[in-house]
């Protein structure tokens, strides 16, 4: 016998007055054959006993039903009584309600689990309110409810068996849950003041709402100041946003979420409470559905990690020996320069940590510590007049410093940052006024010319000068950026003399040896991976070849020096000359000694 006839039958039973034995009822024609033991053994299989109580109370079976097709998402007796008391007597009392909860709980159209989609809106005959499928691997849910029973196929439509009653009925997007709650004032406060309304207000989102108290376990001094600064607000709000709806049943303890800052929070469950941690939050309330995804309360706002030293008192003194930038910060004292540098921020100041300080030549640290000129200029090169964080970096991006019209080149290399060639170890911490990124090196020498000017101003490449000359790329090695890999004198040596002097009297030649050393793009000494190969503009491929203790070759010629920063790109001093494949490689030969 068809289950609609079964269900139905089982709704009229439950309509009638409980003294009529249900062998006694008078089913219409279509539903005649049912009997009393096949319908009790079938609802306790279903488990809908609950539900089917309810819908006969209102004397809905025609209109839900009969008039298919109709996709029914049914509520087991589990299902409900997983409702408070409260929830339960409003359903059974509150005839308006039950008849606007039943009626959200079923679709005009027939839908079999295999033709849902994630984050598909599919109509209930709840006027024009939809109900949200989301697959999560093999779960599928609605409004967050797994469907543990699917495609039960009845007359006219079918049934989903679903885990939890989908109530409170939806009604409003994000935003207006978070404006119709007091307990988000602060976080309703600070999306406006980020200026966020509006990204809040588009489909599939999950929100991690922090309340009044998460907000209020922050230092006074730190929400003020988060409160007061536009762009920390809208870190701190984004890094709570979630893209696409992620309802507590697709959290997986040990799994992460990953913000739309693109900061990825672990998930932690408890396997005796079920307590939910976000990151350093716990859930509170999960699971509150909207009309564009869900919003989950916690207890702890979650800072980027950007903005994590602000729960410590805000000024980059406190935060040098955290850092451990204390030999800079003892610098920049030494000159009274904490005004000029960082009061009138904003500012980006790329700070050398106090090993950069130990690993420069006692030379160059004693010229810095007693030449206050030149710790000026050293100082004023490591900061620039804007505050940029480390996503706003860009490969090849040269950034304005304050000294004078000097310019700091930043390189991304997978996933390391590097200004100058030094890198980046702890980005984006975060300051009164600006932030700091804290660097592997001091960045000293000031670059302060290109290829061709460092080139002319070593006595050590006068014979690659004079090369350069010949073949006519002088004009060609001031663009750029360029990587040089630059022979000595001596390394010119090593080549055969009548080889030498061929190649200095050829210009093709000679031409095809200088691109042969030139490689487009900045690539510092961090950027080099041993096994890896570099092209060069001439089209070779050298091999990269670096030993335990760093000692680093390019095809056959040795680093002697690395990281010659230059304001076109860097210069690698080498000891051999590369010659290209395509010359007669088999008459060069090195002198032997």
């Amino acid at each position: 016998m068809k289950l609609l006839i079964v269900l139905v039958s089982l709704s009229l039973a439950y309509a009638l007055p409980q003294q009529i034995k249900m062998s006694n009822i008078e089913l219409p024609v279509s539903y005649s054959g049912v009997g009393e033991d096949t319908i009790l053994d079938l609802a306790q299989t279903l488990k809908l006993t609950k539900l089917f109580k309810l819908i006969s109370k209102l004397n809905f079976q025609e209109t839900l039903f009969v008039q298919g097709p109709f996709t029914l998402f049914a509520p087991t007796d589990d299902a409900f009584a997983k409702l408070s008391s409260y929830s339960l007597r409003r359903l059974e009392n509150d005839y308006e309600l039950l008849t606007d909860v039943l009626l959200y709980h079923v679709a005009g159209t027939e839908i079999y689990s295999d033709k849902m989609k994630n984050e598909e809106l599919v109509k209930s005959r709840l006027g024009s309110a939809q109900v949200r499928i989301n697959i999560y691997d093999k779960v599928i849910t609605v409004n967050g409810c797994p469907i543990s029973k699917p495609d039960q196929a009845v007359p006219n439509g079918v049934i989903h068996l679903i885990d939890y009653v989908m109530f409170p009925i939806p009604n409003g997007d994000i935003p207006s849950v978070v404006a119709s709650h007091f307990d988000f004032a602060t976080l309703l406060e600070a999306v406006r003041v980020a200026g966020l309304t509006e990204t809040l207000e588009g489909d599939s989102q999950t929100l991690l709402a922090p309340t009044n108290a998460a907000f209020h376990k922050l230092p006074f001094d730190t929400l003020k100041r988060i409160m007061g600064d536009k762009e920390m607000l809208t870190k701190v709000v984004e890094n709570h946003l979630i893209k696409g709806t992620v309802f507590s049943v697709a959290l997986q303890n040990g799994g992460q979420v990953t913000t739309t800052l693109n900061n990825k929070l672990p998930i932690s469950i408890d396997a005796d409470s079920g307590e939910i941690k976000i990151g350093q939050a716990t859930v509170i309330y999960p699971d509150e559905t909207t009309t564009n995804g869900v919003v989950h309360v916690i207890d702890t706002v979650l800072l980027p990690p950007s903005l994590d030293a602000m729960t410590s008192e805000l000024s980059l003194e406190n935060s040098a020996d955290a850092l451990k930038i204390k030999t800079l910060l003892d610098m920049i004292s030494k000159l009274n320069f904490q005004e000029t540098l960082f009061v009138q921020g904003p500012f980006t100041l790329f700070a050398p940590s106090d090993d950069a300080f130990k690993a420069l030549h006692p030379y160059d640290l004693h010229r810095l510590q007693y030449d206050n000129e030149l710790l000026t200029d050293v100082l004023l090169y490591h900061i620039s007049g804007t505050k940029m964080s480390s996503d706003q970096f860009s490969n090849e991006q040269l950034v304005p410093s304050r000294l004078g019209s000097t310019e700091i080149r930043v390189n991304v290399y997978d996933e390391v940052i590097a200004v100058n060639g030094c890198p980046i170890s702890k980005p984006d911490q975060i300051v009164s006024k600006g932030v700091v990124h804290v660097i592997d090196y001091v960045m000293y020498p000031i670059p302060i010319g290109d290829i061709p000017y460092m080139v002319a101003s070593n006595f050590e490449f006068s014979t690659l000068l004079e090369a350069a000359r010949v073949a006519g790329l002088m004009e060609k090695l001031e663009g750029g950026p360029y990587t040089l890999l630059a022979p000595t004198n001596a390394a010119f040596r090593k080549l055969p003399y009548d080889t030498l002097k061929t190649l200095m009297g050829n210009n093709d030649m000679l031409t095809k040896v200088i691109k042969n050393h030139m490689i487009d793009g900045t690539m510092f000494h961090v950027a080099l991976k041993d096994g890896e190969e570099i092209t060069t503009v001439n089209g070779d491929k050298l091999p990269v070849t670096i030993g335990p203790n760093g000692e680093t070759k390019i095809g056959e010629a040795a680093l002697d020096f690395y990281d010659v920063t230059v304001t076109n790109g860097v210069l690698h001093v080498i000891d051999t000359v590369l010659i290209p494949k395509d010359l007669h490689v088999h008459m060069v030969r090195p002198i032997e000694e």
